[in-house]
């Protein structure tokens, strides 16, 4: 019986950096003017089991590196671009400021009724308060405790100083948690 192609092995592996910097160390030794000799990429395909554009884009990587005089990068260059990307980008937060100010004040008193009134996902608009932490919040928090009827004179301006001085300490551990992020 015969294998199907997706079930195949795959042949070829990514390099490790500790790998990646023996194939540069070689294509060094081997060559003249930043040029290796013929065949000597390919030697260094079977050597590892790689494919040969592989070995060709890191060295072709690493000669530019050279020239430019900065150090070799012996990354994959995966490891930044990999993962879900972010939704929230300069653009769509601009846009979604400006959608959610549109809104009355009594639809945005808690993430769930704002979200499916934009139309968007709990967890965006989570994301999108996390990255601005911001001037929303303030708002509902203020005209809560001003719309209190309970809440009169003197206890009213102690309750905005205490909101806003709540709102200050976490924007400051907002701050904090993300120097150490």
């Amino acid at each position: 019986m015969a294998i199907p192609t997706a079930l195949k092995c795959r042949t070829r592996k990514n390099l490790t950096p500790a790998e990646r910097a023996e194939v540069i160390a070689y294509l060094l030794s081997v060559s003249t003017e930043l040029s290796p000799p013929q065949g000597a990429i390919k030697a260094c395909a079977t050597k590892y089991p790689c494919g040969d554009a592989q070995i060709s884009r890191l060295w072709h990587r690493s000669v530019k590196a050279i020239q430019a005089g900065a150090p070799i990068d012996y990354e994959s260059g995966r490891k930044g671009r990999s993962g879900r990307k972010s939704r929230l980008t300069l653009e769509f937060r601009v846009q979604l400021n400006e959608a959610i100010e549109l809104f009355p004040l009594e639809d945005r008193t808690d993430i769930r009724t704002l979200a499916s009134s934009l139309g968007i996902a709990k967890s965006t608009l989570h994301d999108y308060y996390q990255a601005k932490f911001g001037s929303v919040e303030i708002t509902v928090i203020r005209s809560r405790v001003l719309q209190h009827r309970l809440v009169t004179g003197r206890r009213r301006v102690a309750a905005l100083r205490l909101a806003t001085a709540l709102i200050g300490l976490l924007l400051i551990f907002g701050v904090v948690l993300s120097f150490f992020m």
